[in-house]
């Protein structure tokens, strides 16, 4: 799978089985946390925690439209390149 690959497995079940997964991975790691031996379940899909993804979103949206697209790259023939922000510096040659 790779190196990109198990991240995204691993992100992937936790996200589609959280009460399952995320749940287990919490109480395993109350006693290193000092945490309540029983601490009540997280309502993962609420509307509050929904809402604070929604908002996470359109920031990151917003901060690529703006700053990114329209600060850090031209328009090139239909496409965009990237501008360099700082000034390239030549790279010498080792000799062995």
């Amino acid at each position: 799978i790779g190196a990109l690959g198990v991240p995204v497995v691993i992100l992937l079940l936790l996200g589609l089985m959280p009460y399952k997964l995320a749940d287990r991975i919490a109480a395993l790691a109350f006693p290193f946390m000092h945490g309540p031996s029983e601490a009540e379940s997280i309502a993962y899909f609420s509307f509050a925690n929904l809402k604070g993804s929604v908002i996470s979103i359109l920031i990151g949206l917003v901060i690529y439209f703006i700053v990114i697209r329209k600060l850090l790259m031209k328009p090139a023939e239909g496409a965009h390149s990237a501008l360099i922000p700082y000034p390239s510096i030549p790279c010498r040659k080792m000799k062995a």
